[in-house]
């Protein structure tokens, strides 16, 4: 469905490309050409000891109409003890947060480790081609013999829910046999307003 081809620039950092036609592994097992991306990205690797940080862009299209333009960023880093790591991830054609998490973990002492997960992501991710839920019509071409093109993008924004959650959890080893876990989350996934 693509390739994804990368450079090493130095020893610590690399640039690559992807392009393809992405697969909806949960809609449909085969390609959909009518779909189209392409992306660009940059990795440091170690600049500061421990710490991996990628920035990326990327563009699809879905039938001749932008899909999705998205620039974030990934990083993750572990040092002695503790590892956290996240990714931000925001489309910049409908000027929304598309997902912004970040998830660590700390040995506090031998015995005892604390994790945390922040989570706030529109579900599914913001596209162009999210106008065709509840809809009649296959396609965003047959679709837009009904509705305009800024419509369809009021279709997709109505049609995207956003969902927020926290968790903090603790193990702790009792014995050699016994160990102590508990979690404690809150989690919240707004509504899609009736439209179209």
């Amino acid at each position: 469905d693509g390739a994804r081809l990368s450079y090493r620039v130095t020893p610590y950092s690399r640039i690559a490309i992807v392009g393809g036609q992405p697969v909806e592994p949960f809609v449909t097992t085969t390609i959909d050409y009518d779909q189209q991306l392409v992306g660009l990205s940059f990795e440091a690797l170690e600049w500061i000891p421990g710490l991996d940080v990628e920035v990326f862009a990327i563009q699809q299209w879905a039938e001749s109409l932008t899909d999705r333009t998205a620039i974030g960023t990934e990083f993750s880093y572990a040092g002695d003890g503790h590892f956290l790591a996240g990714q931000v991830d925001f489309d910049v054609h409908f000027m929304e947060l598309n997902t912004a998490f970040v998830v660590g973990n700390w040995q506090a002492t031998r015995d005892t480790n604390l994790n945390l997960l922040l989570d706030w992501r529109k579900l599914p991710f913001l596209s162009t081609r999210n106008a065709l839920f509840g809809q009649l019509e296959d396609d965003l071409d047959d679709l837009r013999v009904r509705f305009g093109s800024g419509e369809i993008e009021d279709l997709a924004e109505d049609r995207t829910a956003r969902s927020r959650s926290a968790t903090l959890g603790m193990t702790h080893r009792l014995t050699e046999r016994f160990q102590l876990a508990m979690d404690v989350g809150i989690s919240d996934l707004s509504g899609t307003p009736a439209s179209g």
